[in-house]
């Protein structure tokens, strides 16, 4: 018995085959009710029959019943190629060949590095205004009773904190309508004197209390935005204003402070017992850029609980100057390397593809044209769902649905094999470009309101339905290691160009902690005559190094043997005040 196989791009209608002269057998295959078969195997009939002649007919048409896309005749219905294979039953072996060495996932001929981190280094100016009064007031607003614990402290280096003080808070500490000069911020940070960069911004408010979610609302006016020095003798952060800050006098005022590059512990001084009206960061928040031929797997032993609901959770920021292309932000596959879940956030036509469940006759699909603003440039916060006993999928963007589709009932099943920022095929024109935080997999789908507390918040590990959570905040100069904070313990690593990076000062903007304390503070106003100085400083940041990874052949296929992250020798970067920029 012979077995014949044919593979087409079309739908085919009839096979025609003929026996010997005189005889003919017709073995009917594909019909166009096969409308999302592309392979299969027809056999010859039995018995003793030699074949003198095959000959394949086969009429092709415009189908409105396609499910590959909307259209009778879609993007790919212009060829069709057919392919006969004859089995012999016989294994042959075909050479397959892997580079003993590669960096950052691609061949290469010669290389030269170190183990020494190398960085880049910003040159900056600052022009600092300093006040001169012949008519100086001071506003204290509350008391330096306890200590503060801020989360400013080494480990962190960068950090933000708000504080929110009440429109009464202010009237009855005598604080009235006109400029404010300058700051002070009451510490307990002893006798060290403290150097660093900072960032300091007002903004007025209605607010009664702060919330992760409503301080990414607020206007906030840069009042201070340089380097500052801590007078160990005065027990205070002070602020010189570069221009004076316009108090309304019946507003109240949240006070946005932050450092990108601090190594000091600092605490402050205040009251407590004052709800909400603090936020600071307590641990770090990185994350991730994926770029060339990056991608990041995903044990596939994660996704054994799903099966009829699923939801997939991120922040994401694409890359500007390349987006909108053909690319993937993930994709899941079956054994049969059939497309069980996918996302092109978005497609080279601003298209945002979902695809989600599929039973062996094509995907279940979502989509919908984005602007700009949507996919590159900022970071927005994306959650898909499915819920294949209800028919529903849905894209939720920043907390509000933004698309929907029903009628989608085929499973999300059998997934073997699953790649965050590519294709699960991995090719190196399929990986997304842009940067990735905080991905998560749940085995349910999620309502609005549970994806309203995830947004700005992180998801508590111990959640029955979290399955995976990546917050890639691991050190920035970690290794490719990828540290699952669900109680799952799907841990991962990176493959391709590792490229950690910090939100620094103004780039935070989520996973804030809620304080029950409010700083003592003291503003400054009067009649003065400014000077100006200028002070140079200088801050640095780790370049990326690249990944060299080692192999050996074990039997019949290839081992991965070493990592080593390298950097080129020699190598750094300074950007001057300029903003031109040195490489050595």
């Amino acid at each position: 018995m012979k077995n014949f196989f044919v593979t087409l791009c079309f739908i085919i209608a009839n096979i025609i085959v003929f026996a010997a002269p005189g005889d003919t057998v017709f073995v009917k295959t594909f019909t166009f009710s096969d409308i999302n078969a592309r392979r299969n195997t027809f056999y010859f009939p039995t018995g003793t029959q030699t074949w003198e002649k095959i000959l394949m007919y086969y009429t092709i048409k415009c189908d409105a019943a396609t499910t590959a896309d909307s259209y009778p005749c879609g993007e790919w219905d212009y060829t069709t190629y057919t392919n006969v294979y004859k089995h012999t039953g016989v294994l042959d072996s075909t050479q397959y060949t892997h580079p003993k060495y590669t960096v950052n996932n691609t061949n290469f001929e010669t290389l030269s590095g170190n183990s020494n981190p190398k960085y880049h280094f910003f040159e900056k100016v600052f022009e600092k205004t300093n006040y001169s009064y012949s008519n100086l007031n001071t506003t204290n607003v509350l008391n330096a009773n306890i200590n503060i614990n801020s989360g400013i402290n080494p480990q962190n280096k960068d950090y933000k904190i708000y504080m929110l003080y009440s429109a009464d808070l202010l009237s009855a500490s005598g604080l009235t309508a006109g400029e404010i000069t300058e700051l002070d911020l009451a510490t307990t940070s002893g006798t060290e004197t403290l150097e660093f960069p900072c960032k300091l911004k007002i903004s007025t408010t209605n607010l009664t209390s702060l919330s992760n979610q409503n301080v990414s609302q607020l206007t906030f006016t840069t009042v201070f935005d340089g380097y500052l020095f801590y007078d160990e003798t005065t027990g205070k952060l002070h602020f010189s204003f570069t221009t004076p800050f316009i108090y309304n006098g019946t507003s109240s005022l949240v006070i946005e402070l932050s450092s990108y590059e601090n190594i000091h512990a600092i605490n402050f001084s205040g009251e407590e017992n004052i709800e909400n009206t603090f936020l600071f960061t307590q641990e770090s928040d990185n994350y991730l850029g994926i770029e060339n031929l990056t991608y990041i797997p995903v044990p596939k032993e994660a996704f054994a609980p799903i099966m009829n609901e699923i939801s997939i959770s991120l922040w994401l920021y694409g890359d500007p100057i390349l987006q909108p292309q053909n690319d993937w932000l993930f994709e899941g596959v079956d054994a049969d390397n059939q497309r069980q879940i996918s996302s092109h956030f978005p497609w080279s036509d601003s298209h945002v593809c979902w695809d989600a469940g599929n039973d062996g006759s094509g995907y279940d699909r979502i989509e919908k044209a984005a602007v700009t603003d949507e996919y590159e440039g900022k970071w927005n916060h994306v959650v898909f769902t499915k819920n294949a006993t209800t028919g529903s999928m849905k894209v939720y963007l920043n907390g509000v649905l933004w698309h929907s589709g029903t009628g989608k009932y085929k499973p999300v099943q059998n997934i073997s094999k699953f790649v965050i920022g590519s294709s699960a095929s991995l090719n190196q024109n399929d990986c997304y470009d842009g940067y990735i935080d905080d991905f998560c997999i749940w085995d349910k789908e999620l309502s609005l309101s549970e994806i309203q507390q995830i947004i700005y918040d992180r998801p508590q590990s111990s959640n029955p339905n979290l399955l995976v959570y990546y917050d890639f905040d691991e050190d920035l100069s970690a290794d490719q290691h990828i540290i699952d904070k669900s109680d799952n313990n799907f841990d991962t690593e990176l493959w391709g160009t590792l490229r950690r990076k910090s939100y620094k000062n103004v780039g935070r903007f989520k996973n804030f902690e809620i304080g029950n304390s409010l700083q003592q503070l003291t503003f400054y106003s009067g009649d003065y005559t400014p000077t100006t100085e200028t002070v140079n400083y200088t801050t640095q940041e780790l370049l990326n190094p690249y990944l060299l990874r080692e192999f050996y052949l074990a039997d019949t296929y290839t081992v991965l043997t070493a990592n080593t992250f390298l950097y080129y020798p020699e190598y750094e970067l300074t950007t001057h005040a300029n903003l031109t920029i040195d490489t050595t």
